[in-house]
């Protein structure tokens, strides 16, 4: 979806997005050699429990991650300034 989002925006197709991002709405989420034994939302609710504030540390690094692969090509991407003038 960062792919995705970032060939939009490139491509000048639209100038704001929204993403649901699935480890929000699954119960249990696996990426790399993590899975977790419940959903972000729940996890949430760790009660300061040292194994699920891990698992959600886990999934917001791994968000990190990807919003970092999808910057990088952002700045690189050169755009033409434009100068607006307001007729006066």
């Amino acid at each position: 979806m960062y792919d995705m989002t970032r060939l939009a925006f490139e491509t000048d197709s639209c100038r704001s997005i929204s993403l649901m991002l699935d480890s929000v709405i699954h119960r249990v989420i696996e990426f790399g050699d993590v899975k977790t034994s419940d959903g972000y939302h729940n996890l949430s609710h760790h009660g300061k429990s040292k194994e699920k504030l891990a698992q959600l540390t886990a999934i917001d690094e791994w968000h990190m991650k990807l919003l970092e692969n999808f910057s990088p090509t952002s700045k690189t991407t050169k755009e033409e300034a434009t100068i607006c003038s307001t007729g006066q």
